[in-house]
């Protein structure tokens, strides 16, 4: 673990914090880098398993389907207003 740690906080991705209280813990935290890389690569996968599970529909279909479900989880007055 600590080898994974050492390397993702040499990548940038993390840092690593002292416990005030504990000098044997640690605080690992994603630095703004490895949020935005974390974010980057859950888009990438997220619009894979989109097109993957809509392969076999048409676009149209496909696409009337994301805004029926975007209907259901956005309230209608925000979708509309861009409040919640």
């Amino acid at each position: 673990m600590v080898t994974l740690v050492d390397e993702l906080e040499q990548m940038g991705y993390v840092v690593r914090l002292r416990d005030r209280h504990d000098r044997r813990r640690y605080a690992v935290t994603l630095t703004e880098y490895g949020e935005r890389q974390l974010r980057d690569g859950l888009d990438s996968v997220e619009e894979k398993v989109t097109k993957r599970f809509l392969a076999p529909v048409s676009e149209q279909s496909s696409e009337r389907l994301i805004s029926i479900l975007v209907s259901l989880v956005v309230p209608e007055d925000a979708a509309v207003s861009g409040t919640d």
